[in-house]
């Protein structure tokens, strides 16, 4: 990670509640983070990203696939 960039809340959202608009809109996260146990099988791992943007996806009307990101240990 960036050392010299250590992460911060946005200044523009700091009066936000935290998790945004997504903690009341997806009851699962609740805007936060997820960490998935999708098993050691690249195939799954793939599969269980798609399926939770999907499901995210469907909570939002505006969604923008662009705007999406997933974080791995590797890139497979």
């Amino acid at each position: 990670m960036k050392v010299k960039h250590p992460i911060h809340v946005d200044r523009c959202r700091r009066k936000e509640p935290p998790g945004g608009d997504w903690r009341e809109r997806d009851l699962v996260a609740q805007g936060r983070v997820q960490i998935l146990d999708a098993g050691s099988n690249p195939e799954s791992q793939a599969r269980q990203a798609v399926a939770q943007l999907q499901r995210l996806a469907a909570l939002d009307a505006d969604w923008r696939w662009e705007s999406c990101a997933v974080i791995a240990r590797q890139w497979k």
